[in-house]
């Protein structure tokens, strides 16, 4: 039967990018690697800290984290002082290597095809070089979609639906598409609602009305990839 399908053509064909937004994926993909690591490593640093009730840097970087640490790392006790200097050394070697990985996500939005619609999108207050490739690279194509819903669909962050016995319910989102782009999507939903006071606004309501910042942040990341695809079709930053 699948066989006289094929045979018919009535099965539809997947969809695959073309090979340089394949290798575009790729290396977006392993930044998003590195910064997990990263992040996963400045929280570690960060309760290091609160355990020893110490503000820290404000923003745990290599550079902000070495510098207190010289200057006030022998507050610490010997194992947390040990403990926090290997991070310290780990998380210096990881921005070195985010460095080359950088360069490569920038020759790539150089090229034409890519070009245009990342300097659109950096055009959203707190999408910058990276997260806009990222989003440009993971949808492969905002065309491919006939609406925004479709779009949203596609993320992964709409919500599945359950009907039985004339009854429906709503569970957790989909998770079905590219785990990265949703990465990218509710790292720039943080940075809008942290940059501009109207989103901010959208935000406080969604989450006074479900009162989890969780699922706030989602919702945000779901609108977000619609007023991206709208500012698409009508190339207006």
């Amino acid at each position: 039967f699948i066989s006289l399908l094929v045979y018919k053509d009535d099965i539809p064909a997947s969809f695959v990018p073309d090979k340089t937004t394949r290798q575009f994926r790729k290396i977006c993909r392993h930044w998003r690697a590195i910064s997990e690591i990263i992040t996963d490593i400045k929280i570690r640093m960060r309760w290091i800290l609160n355990q020893h009730n110490f503000p820290g840097p404000l923003n745990i970087t290599g550079d902000s984290a070495r510098r207190w640490f010289l200057g006030q790392g022998h507050l610490l006790d010997t194992t947390s002082s040990f403990t926090f200097s290997q991070f310290l050394v780990s998380i210096e070697h990881l921005e070195l290597q985010q460095l080359p990985i950088r360069r490569q996500i920038l020759q790539f939005s150089d090229m034409p095809q890519f070009k245009d619609d990342i300097l659109l999108f950096k055009t959203v207050p707190g999408i910058a070089d990276i997260i806009s490739a990222i989003i440009i690279a993971e949808v492969a194509g905002f065309n491919r979609f006939h609406d925004a819903e479709a779009i949203a669909c596609y993320t992964g962050l709409t919500e599945r639906t359950r009907e039985s016995a004339g009854r429906r319910t709503q569970g957790h989102i989909s998770s079905s598409g590219p785990e990265t782009l949703r990465w990218a999507l509710c790292e720039a939903a943080l940075c809008l609602i942290r940059s501009d006071p109207t989103y901010r606004a959208i935000y406080n309501r969604i989450f006074n009305h479900s009162r989890n910042k969780g699922k706030a942040k989602v919702a945000m990341a779901r609108k977000l990839i619609t007023w991206l695809w709208k500012m698409h079709q009508t190339r207006e930053p």
